[in-house]
């Protein structure tokens, strides 16, 4: 016979061997129970764990993924934007030729035309005589 004292009130009880032996199964049995439980608990505490960290890795993976393509965007627009301002650099530098071009252009047609109008027949027969007395005679001639 086993003697068990009752851990509330003190008191102590004999058993036989028999019931003994299921207090101790029914002690062992909840504490198997409890244990199931913390381990259960703490193996889902793990799962969310390492849930959160797939989650992290994740995020991380698509935060990389989203930096490394807009750096690779922005290189493209940037590298097309120096392009265009070269191109509308060696267009205004064109366009200012041309009209440098034109500038001179129409000063040579000024010139041109000052000299036209300064055009008479005594100036062009002035060191043609032959010429003059031609013009003379046709002048004679409509009179």
């Amino acid at each position: 016979m086993q003697e068990i004292k009752c851990p509330n009130c003190g008191e102590v009880f004999a058993v036989d061997e028999s019931g003994y032996a299921q207090i101790v199964s029914q002690v062992r049995d909840k504490e198997f129970e409890k244990e199931l439980e913390r381990r259960a608990k703490d193996l889902q505490e793990l799962e969310v764990a390492r849930n959160q960290q797939l989650d992290i890795l994740n995020f991380e993976k698509n935060m990389n993924t989203f930096k490394e393509g807009f750096a690779r965007n922005y290189r493209i627009a940037s590298d097309k934007f120096k392009t265009a301002i070269d191109e509308i650099d060696k267009t205004i530098s064109h366009l200012q030729k041309t009209k440098e071009a034109l500038l001179s252009s129409e000063n040579n047609l000024r010139l041109a035309n000052n000299k036209a109008e300064d055009l008479s027949i005594k100036r062009l027969t002035r060191d043609a005589p032959a010429v003059r007395a031609m013009f003379d005679e046709i002048k004679q001639e409509e009179n």
